[in-house]
């Protein structure tokens, strides 16, 4: 009779809702129950599996810990890499803090790119790039990333020189202008495209000095930048032009024909004009012999 009851109360509405509130994983579509929805962690279980010297925990371990975002959190992963591991695991660190920003971890990213391995400055530079200030605490000092970008400028590797170049760009440091145009004069590259990010009429008047002096494709791609700056004058652009028409060889040619196609311009656009009037002047060396001469 007893287990009657207990039978017929099973099938009670109220009684079923009480087990599915006090099991939520039990049920499918919960939130326990939903993939990636890991739990939550101590920092000393994240510190355990850092230790197994597993590739994939140790992206796990590094994941939590950055979801943390706690200085506490930066600091294990800290202990952890100046531990001195194999390169797979730093390298695996690098990865997960370059996919996601982790403002504490400011100071470890700092000493990486002093490494041994150019991979690894590389990685630790572009770390430095992605960080951003947030709402909650720790902010991170915008002035310390840029110093930690512009001295990047100056590393051994040319690979790490432009990711740096890159970065200055995107960020928007028109204090470290001068910098880039140092790391342009040493040959970067990148540095073309950061200074048109971010330079104003008298910084395109400095690098209209590089024409003729530095790579016509460096130059270019700087060009490419200042004149798809809305705040940049007209007539600053106009010149632009004009000074590549001087230059009028087939690599200029092929890139105001690019422009003009990619270009979304105004109506009766002067700059439009002048773009294609140019461009249609350069030869590409593959017009008849009469045509060259204007006949």
């Amino acid at each position: 009779m007893a287990e009657c009851s207990i039978v017929r109360a099973l099938h009670s509405p109220a009684l079923l809702l009480l087990v599915v509130l006090a099991c939520p994983a039990t049920v499918p579509g919960s939130a326990s129950a939903l993939p990636g929805k890991a739990p939550h962690r101590s920092l000393e279980a994240l510190r355990s599996e850092l230790s197994t010297g597993d590739v994939d925990a140790v992206g796990t371990a590094t994941d939590g810990l950055i979801a943390m975002g706690s200085e506490r959190a930066a600091a294990v992963l800290s202990d952890f890499v100046h531990l001195g591991q194999p390169d797979a695991l730093t390298d695996r660190v690098l990865e997960r803090l370059v996919e996601a920003p982790f403002p504490a971890a400011l100071p470890l990213l700092g000493e990486l790119t002093r490494h041994r391995r150019a991979g690894v400055r590389r990685m630790a530079y572009s770390a430095l790039a992605r960080l951003e200030a947030r709402k909650r605490a720790p902010r991170v000092d915008a002035a310390a990333v840029d110093a930690m970008l512009a001295e990047g400028l100056r590393d051994s590797d040319a690979g790490v020189r432009g990711r740096c170049a890159r970065a200055r760009g995107e960020r928007g440091a028109v204090a470290q202008l001068d910098t880039l145009f140092r790391a342009l004069e040493r040959g970067v590259p990148e540095a073309g495209a950061a200074i048109g990010r971010i330079g104003d009429s008298a910084a395109l008047a400095h690098f209209h000095t590089h024409l003729g002096t530095r790579p016509i494709d460096v130059m270019l791609a700087g060009y490419e930048q200042f004149l798809a700056r809305a705040e940049l004058g007209e007539a600053d652009k106009l010149d632009i032009v004009a000074r590549l028409g001087e230059v009028a060889s087939p690599t200029v040619k092929h890139f105001l024909g690019r422009l003009l196609a990619s270009t979304d311009w105004p109506p009766k656009s002067r700059l439009r004009h002048a773009v294609y009037e140019t461009e249609r002047r350069i030869d590409d060396g593959n017009r008849p012999e009469g045509a060259r001469d204007g006949r």
